[in-house]
């Protein structure tokens, strides 16, 4: 790609002008907490995960994504898989066919719903998703962490997961399909997530 002709040099700016605007603003927390939630996201991690369990539909990052929403949502509508993966409800309707031909979802009949219907997994379908999870927890990231470290950092993750949920329409549990607080959610946010 050439140059613009409107790019400047950086030398002819100050070391302010130029840092990260988090910085010393922004805790190490926050920062860590940031990087994690970036790299977890990310399309390289993603794509590892799909070699490492074998998804039958190598290029396909949004089929993926649709499956490991499955896995922890068991039922989804198709207009909930669309939001939980940032696509639209028509591409979601092609993404579900991929999935289909490849007999790894099924469509059901929505029982709250006459005209509506929900996705699942298929046997094929949860074969793939336990190994998605088995490869999620094979990385090693933990490695060399003490037993009482790793409680410590799955009690304090789900204190935070439930505190964030717990903010009005249940942020966590709309979007990533998990619920952290069953005994506190009234029965319509339930209803309304499936």
């Amino acid at each position: 790609m050439p140059r613009s002709k409107n790019a400047i040099t950086l030398h002819a700016l100050a070391a302010e002008e130029i840092a990260p605007l988090a910085g010393a603003r922004v805790s190490a927390f926050q920062s860590a907490f940031q990087a994690i939630v970036t790299w977890g996201t990310s399309r390289t991690y993603r794509e590892q995960l799909m070699r490492d369990s074998g998804f039958p539909l190598p290029k396909d990052l949004p089929a993926f994504l649709v499956i490991n929403q499955l896995v922890y949502r068991g039922l989804a509508t198709p207009t909930s898989l669309a939001d939980a993966v940032d696509t639209t409800r028509s591409n979601m309707s092609r993404i579900i066919a991929r999935l289909e031909d490849a007999a790894l979802v099924f469509r059901a009949h929505d029982p709250r719903d006459a005209r509506g219907t929900v996705i699942g997994l298929t046997a094929s379908g949860r074969d793939l998703g336990t190994r998605v999870l088995d490869s999620m927890q094979d990385f090693g990231a933990l490695d060399g962490w003490s037993a009482q470290e790793i409680e410590m950092l799955e009690q304090l993750t789900i204190k935070l997961a439930m505190t964030l949920d717990a903010f009005p329409n249940h942020p966590l549990t709309v979007t990533a399909g998990v619920s952290f607080n069953p005994v506190e959610r009234p029965p319509a946010a339930v209803e309304r997530e499936l």
